[in-house]
């Protein structure tokens, strides 16, 4: 694995960029990168996790284009997933603490489905926005397991 930190303004860990093959191409400073995961660390927001096939990113890393199977984990106090988020495409700015899609998403938690096409997430403001489409599913008992039949 090849780990590149960001670190905060006080010196503390913030993120963590890893990916199993990174690139560099001397010509624009850019990175090209396999399998890249993309953790936050954050005590007041909470923790995630990103993860997809390939990523492209700038010439500081302040901008990474993530492609392919895109995982988005939150985590619990406890580094439990509480929600994933799924797309085929995002387009993370790290030291923002934003990323943005204009690819369908399908976001899933404990006792819910929603989907949607388009979505921004700007972690500092705690703010989530679907950008049309939006269809949602609410289980108030849990999400029903993937071995039950739904009745009709």
């Amino acid at each position: 694995d090849i780990i590149l930190p960001g670190l905060g303004e006080a010196g503390n860990r913030r993120y963590q960029l890893a990916a199993d093959r990174l690139v560099h191409h001397l010509s624009d400073d850019s990175t090209e990168m396999d399998q890249p995961r993309y953790s936050r660390f954050d005590s007041e927001r909470g923790s995630l996790r990103i993860q997809a096939e390939t990523g492209q990113g700038n010439h500081d890393n302040s901008v990474l284009r993530l492609l392919g199977s895109v995982r988005i984990t939150n985590l619990d106090e406890n580094q439990r997933p509480k929600v994933e988020t799924r797309t085929d495409a995002l387009t993370l700015y790290p030291n923002r603490d934003f990323a943005e899609t204009h690819s369908p998403v399908t976001i899933d938690g404990i006792n819910s489905t929603t989907r949607g096409i388009g979505m921004t997430v700007d972690s500092q403001a705690g703010k989530l926005v679907l950008l049309s489409r939006v269809e949602s599913i609410y289980y108030p008992t849990g999400k029903p397991s993937d071995d039950v039949e739904p009745a009709n």
